[in-house]
């Protein structure tokens, strides 16, 4: 692990050097701005990690280094850095909280073109067409595992393609299988593998049902509106473009015939632009590969290794599946910052969602999701005991004024339901995990347990003695911030920011 320095990428660069180009020919252009939400995007990430604007101050009591830590600006869509934290937060919480140990299958779901300019602009679009999926999906598990069978979801929103371009679709990871109630305990019924009939069949009626929404709410009827189009559509608009390529290999027809054959393979169907597949599958007891399935559904929208500048000041980006010879997609400055426009999420539109049984109002949900640790090992004496068992308050029997008070008390709590194969974490988990000490205890994972997860180091120790470092204080002010930092650096103890 190395600490990342914001300020020698790429991406940083032409944010900072274009961004002032790219808002005054919007707000020149088009009708109407940029929203507030994409201006703050860019600008917060120019500021993420800079000591300038505060940190945290670090001492080691053995060699007396300090190590400063950087505050990030915690957006979306912009910052690789902050979209990779809630990457890798989201995969610990959803591994270790939410999904049983079970089969789990993935099943992907893209729009037609026009449906992806509408569902990346109104909320309600994607919101229903996730639902669409979603409960066509689930009616396919209570068909093959009995009608009184629960499946469950978690729905995994991406807004972009492999070349930067805006492709809202759907990963959603689906139990293979449904849980049937019994009592005060669950069965799961594992469900056979889909055949190419139902995702077929499953295509169409998701097609059917799109159209009769989208009609319904008036979203097919001819646009009339002479209005000009705000700056926003236009970036839409460009993200949804072909745009210009590179050519830097030899077209390779066989390379065609590859993809055109992935068309028609057994677990993937299409109809009038509505893509499903369904072909990957994690077994149970491979908790190392639903936490790698749930990073790659919540990546960030690009990766700064893929990012490149030419000589004549344009920018390229490496396309993830080159198609006839054409493996970059080359933009100017002021293109490139458009597309990102319009892939940053707007406000109220969450990029993981839950259903079924995994919901959070789902009455199986607390039988079937891991249960919390009783206990945490600890690496350091200064951190804190971890939260006692969750316990449900129950009301208690109606009593007359002669029962004691103890009676009551013992009468209010119920514990946990038992322990079962499926709502426990698994020992090889848990021992990958540090002996459980890395386990995401709470829905938000802290620094240090986050970046000892990921990177396998415990940042809270010095750099040069391995010994505990200890927080002395955290600046906010401006100018004490810019003096320590002045300070540090000529002290030749350089600063950290992670």
């Amino acid at each position: 692990y190395r600490p990342r320095e914001p300020q020698e990428t790429l991406l940083w660069r032409v944010v900072r050097e274009h961004l002032g180009d790219f808002l005054e020919h919007a707000r020149a252009t088009y009708a109407g701005p940029l929203p507030k939400y994409v201006k703050d995007a860019f600008s917060k990430s120019l500021t993420c990690s800079d000591l300038s604007r505060g940190f945290v101050r670090l001492h080691c009591d053995g060699c007396g280094d300090e190590v400063l830590v950087a505050f990030s600006c915690k957006q979306r869509g912009v910052c690789p850095s902050c979209a990779a934290r809630r990457m890798s937060n989201e995969a610990a919480h959803v591994t270790d909280r939410v999904l049983p140990n079970v089969p789990i299958r993935q099943w992907v779901m893209s729009m037609p073109m026009e449906l992806r300019a509408l569902a990346a602009l109104d909320p309600k679009v994607l919101r229903a067409m996730n639902r669409i999926f979603c409960e066509e999906v689930s009616g396919r598990y209570r068909s093959a595992c009995g009608a009184d069978s629960q499946t469950g979801a978690v729905a995994c929103v991406q807004r972009f393609g492999g070349s930067l371009n805006l492709n809202v679709h759907m990963h959603n990871l689906f139990l293979d299988g449904g849980f049937v109630a019994k009592g005060e305990s669950a069965d799961f019924i594992e469900a056979p593998v889909p055949t190419p009939e139902e995702v077929h069949a499953l295509v169409l009626r998701i097609h059917a049902r799109a159209l009769k929404w989208l009609h319904k709410g008036g979203y097919l009827k001819a646009n009339d509106d002479p209005h000009e189009p705000s700056a926003l559509h236009a970036c839409t608009q460009l993200a949804l473009s072909a745009g210009t390529f590179l050519q830097t290999t030899e077209p390779d027809a066989h390379e065609t015939d590859e993809r055109k054959a992935t068309k028609s393979r057994r677990f993937s169907a299409q109809h009038e632009g509505f893509d499903v597949h369904c072909g990957v599958r994690i077994e149970n007891n491979d908790d190392e590969g639903r936490e790698r399935l749930v990073r790659y559904c919540t990546r960030p929208v690009l990766a700064l290794d893929r990012l490149a500048v030419l000589p004549d000041g344009n920018i390229t980006y490496r396309v993830k599946y080159p198609r006839r010879g054409r493996t970059h997609r080359t933009m100017t400055p002021v293109e490139f910052l458009a597309r990102i426009a319009a892939l940053v999420p707007p406000p109220r539109y969450p990029l993981v969602r839950y259903s079924g049984v995994l919901g959070p109002g789902a009455k199986l949900r607390a039988r079937i999701v891991p249960m919390p640790t009783r206990t945490r090992a600890k690496r350091c004496p200064a951190e804190p005991e971890p939260p006692p068992l969750r316990e449900k308050p129950i009301k208690p029997e109606r009593t007359t004024r002669d029962d004691s008070s103890a009676s009551l008390v013992l009468a209010s709590f119920a514990r946990e339901p038992e322990p079962t194969e499926w709502n426990i974490l698994t020992l090889s988990h848990w021992n990958r995990l540090a002996n459980g000490a890395l386990v995401a205890a709470t829905r938000t994972l802290d620094w240090r347990t986050l970046l000892a997860r990921t990177f396998g180091f415990d940042a809270m120790l010095c750099p040069r003695c391995g010994a505990p470092l200890r927080v002395v204080a955290t600046i906010t002010d401006r100018d004490v911030a810019r003096t320590i930092v002045d300070h540090v650096r000529n002290a030749r103890a350089p600063p950290r920011a992670a």
